[in-house]
């Protein structure tokens, strides 16, 4: 039987703030970990669901830059490559993978070589994650490999439009033309995912478990 596993992609800077807590862990009580750390509460959340991690004690690490500002993606490029050796250096076959922000950048290029490795990207789940131009033919590849993609956003998030504004050309896409898509209303750009009762309130964690 093939293994199903579950990825969590942080967006852009998270790595930055979570070293910046590993710093101040130093000097008193650990705070809490961010959500896309296999040890969070979210991922806890998830786990409860019936999902199941790729990697339970390490996560899903990329540099996390802001590339890509002016059309030059090869940090999101070499990550999407990084996530799915990550995948198939664990024996995953078959991945979901919940990306947020500029992380689903990551997700679309590692979906595009995803069978390279022989992996299957079942779930993509994106999360407040800007619709650029310059991503579309990578997205539409991406797409073809993917079973199933789901792109949720929310109108009280003003990050995704910056995100999204500069990306060589003008223009904005509230909508991921490639993706069925769900807006929620009410949260800021990681409300969503820094309290998972949220997610859990507004119903999403069946769109990770479906089929």
């Amino acid at each position: 039987m093939a293994a199903r596993r579950l990825v969590l992609v942080a967006g852009t800077h998270a790595l930055r703030d979570f070293e910046a807590l590993e710093k101040l862990a130093d000097r008193g009580p650990v705070v809490a970990l961010p959500w896309w750390h296999p040890r969070s509460a979210f991922a806890n959340a998830a786990r409860a669901h019936g999902l199941t991690l790729v990697d339970d004690a390490r996560p899903f690490i990329w540099s996390t830059d802001l590339d890509g500002v002016l059309g030059e993606n090869t940090t999101w490029h070499a990550s999407g490559w990084a996530l799915i050796y990550y995948a198939a250096a664990h024996g995953v076959d078959e991945l979901d993978v919940l990306a947020h922000s500029h992380g689903a950048e990551v997700a679309v290029f590692a979906a595009c070589y995803a069978a390279t490795y022989g992996v299957r990207v079942r779930r993509l789940l994106t999360v407040c994650a800007p619709v650029r131009r310059d991503m579309q033919r990578f997205r539409r590849r991406a797409r073809g490999s993917v079973d199933d993609w789901i792109a949720v956003a929310s109108d009280g998030d003003w990050w995704k439009p910056a995100g999204q504004l500069m990306d060589g050309q003008v223009g904005d896409a509230p909508k991921m033309p490639e993706a069925n898509n769900l807006v929620i209303p009410g949260y800021g750009h990681t409300g969503l995912l820094d309290d998972p009762t949220a997610f859990e309130r507004e119903g999403l964690w069946p769109l990770l478990r479906a089929a």
